[in-house]
């Protein structure tokens, strides 16, 4: 009985925990692309909604990638989604991840460096929506 008080109390623990992790944005402004963004703190992974398709993804993100002056190192393109490895002007990395849910809307992951930084994460992702609407 003693350890299964102890295994409940520690399973309820990691739960408070790994919810804390995870903070999820206010809800979008109206006309908004970009929905449903999340950011762990443990990971370090920025993530959100765009309400395109992958090519016009692929397009965006490759766009805003010049405008914030990152150099590509490389650009994995598969069916369901495209990886790119990005280095800006200080030589930190940032990883993008573009894939496409179940109801064929792209996903995007921004992991600055190993540990992540939300603020350039917020950033890219702003740069990617305006991205997104010049070309519409």
């Amino acid at each position: 009985m003693k350890n299964l008080f102890s295994f409940l109390a520690l399973s309820l623990v990691a739960t408070l925990v790994l919810a804390s992790c995870i903070q999820v944005q206010p809800a979008p402004a109206s006309g908004s692309l970009v929905a449903n963004e999340r950011y762990g703190r443990l990971s370090g992974v920025y993530s959100a909604n765009l309400g395109c398709n992958l090519l016009e993804a692929d397009k965006a993100v490759r766009s805003a990638a010049k405008t914030l002056i990152l150099r590509q190192l490389s650009r994995d393109n598969q069916t369901s989604f495209i990886s790119y490895e990005y280095k800006d002007v200080y030589e930190a990395r940032i990883s993008v991840v573009l894939k496409l849910d179940a109801q064929e809307q792209v996903t995007v992951e921004i992991k600055f460096s190993k540990t992540g930084d939300r603020e350039f994460s917020q950033k890219f992702l702003a740069a990617i929506e305006e991205q997104l609407r010049a070309q519409e």
